[in-house]
Formats: C-alpha cells, sequence, structure tokens
C-alpha cells in the first residue's frame, strides 16, 4: 500500500537496479486503479506473475466476445457477466483450473482494474466477475472488457502548441460571442 502522492516515489525505488535485482525476473508490481474505498488515501500495489516466456498476459482482451454489467442470480449486487471466444475459452479453462483458490488480474495500461479469486475451473468461456462494485464501476469493467484489444495503432498527424495569450485570445472572443448574442437575444425580445 501507499499513499496516492507517493506513487511516484515508490515507482522511484522500484525501478532501481539493485532492488529489480532482489525481485523475482517474472514478477511485475502494478499499482490498482482507484483505492479499496472512496475515502482511502491509498493505492495498492499488486505483485503480478508472468507466466509467458515474452512477459505478455496469457490472455488478452482479444479473446473477449462480449462483457456486460448485470446483477447477481442471489444477491442482486453488481457484477460483470462475460463471454469469450473459442480459442480464448481453451486458454481460460487452462488459466483458472491452475489457478483456482489464486486471483486473476484484469489489466488495462499497467493499471490493475480488478483481480477476483478463482472459485473453479471455468469451463465454456462464460463467467462472471464478483467483487464490491458500484453500478457504474461494473459497468466501466464490461466496457473495458468488450472493447478487447484495441488493433488501431496511434499516429500523431499534427502537433501544435498553444501559448498562453492564444488561449487569452480565444477566452476574449468567447466573452464577446456570448455579449453580442445575449443582446441580439433581448433586442428580439
Amino acid at each position: 500500500y501507499s499513499l496516492i502522492k507517493d506513487t511516484a516515489k515508490v515507482n522511484e525505488i522500484l525501478a532501481r537496479t539493485d532492488v529489480k535485482a532482489a525481485l523475482p525476473k517474472n514478477l511485475q508490481l502494478l499499482w490498482t486503479v482507484k483505492p479499496r474505498t472512496a475515502d482511502s488515501p491509498t493505492l495498492e500495489s499488486i505483485a503480478i506473475k508472468g507466466t509467458s516466456r515474452d512477459g505478455n498476459a496469457p490472455l488478452d482482451g482479444s479473446a473477449i466476445s462480449d462483457a456486460r454489467q448485470d446483477f447477481g442470480q442471489f444477491n442482486s449486487k453488481p457484477e460483470i457477466s462475460m463471454r469469450m471466444n473459442p480459442e480464448g475459452a481453451k486458454i481460460w479453462k487452462r488459466l483458472t483450473g491452475e489457478n483456482v483458490g489464486k486471483s486473476i488480474a484484469i489489466v488495462l495500461d499497467n493499471y490493475v482494474y480488478s483481480f477476483p479469486n478463482v472459485q473453479g475451473e471455468i469451463p465454456g468461456g462464460n463467467s462472471s466477475i464478483t467483487g464490491n462494485f458500484e453500478i457504474n464501476e461494473a459497468k466501466d469493467l464490461a466496457n473495458i472488457l468488450k472493447a478487447g484489444k484495441l488493433p488501431a495503432p496511434a499516429r500523431i498527424v499534427e502537433e501544435a502548441v498553444v501559448g498562453p495569450s492564444l488561449g487569452q485570445e480565444a477566452i476574449n472572443n468567447g466573452l464577446i460571442s456570448f455579449l453580442v448574442a445575449l443582446l441580439i437575444v433581448f433586442i428580439f425580445m
């Protein structure tokens, strides 16, 4: 755990070569995307064990064919239901079978969104992620899972720098156009 304001300092310490040498090579420490509770000033650092030789996740977002926010069958708490394609379902069955009682992390852009515990092997590729989700959090996570792996690379088409004088000019023009529109409405009325 670390205070949110201190995560950059912790990252600096973890990036040191002597600290990296003390940690296993297949271990990656990633921060949760948000605190556990709304009033908590801390984030959790989650230890992610890499299982593939290249360090990539064994299963990525391209395996998920559908995800949606749903409600639990017995307790009506928000949860996420997801369905995988056939290849993803085979990998998911193997992963969940090997990790019963352990956590599997859902990671996007090196932030851990959720790390639910596996309660049993999941065949067929249909899963549900439960936890202490608010409805909006469950919807967001479902949308993230549904988006999958985005194939489009980012390309910079144009780059521009806006100085403070240009920003002030835009503010002044906006104010003048507002006053002119207000005057026209008063004349019309």
